[in-house]
């Protein structure tokens, strides 16, 4: 049986926050405020940071726009 997972629904405030808080870690990470563990893993992070700040898109607005909306459920869709 397959159980229903809760959906957090972010406002556009929410996507523009974590989209300035991606920006301000990878800008730590530039500046050299974090002590490597192994060699590159700064410039692995930063590659990651920079590719969901992408997907997200400027401010979140991607992200939001996406996610804001309505799904429309697979009962739904049976029924109609």
């Amino acid at each position: 049986m397959k159980t229903k997972t809760a959906r957090i629904c972010l406002t556009e405030e929410d996507w523009t926050e974590i989209y300035y808080a991606l920006k301000s870690k990878k800008t730590a990470i530039c500046r050299g405020d974090y002590q490597e563990e192994k060699k590159g893993q700064n410039a692995k992070w930063t590659q990651h940071i920079e590719a969901i700040l992408h997907k997200i898109g400027h401010d979140g607005i991607t992200a939001f726009n996406h996610f804001k909306k309505p799904r429309t459920s697979l009962a739904t869709k049976i029924s109609r």
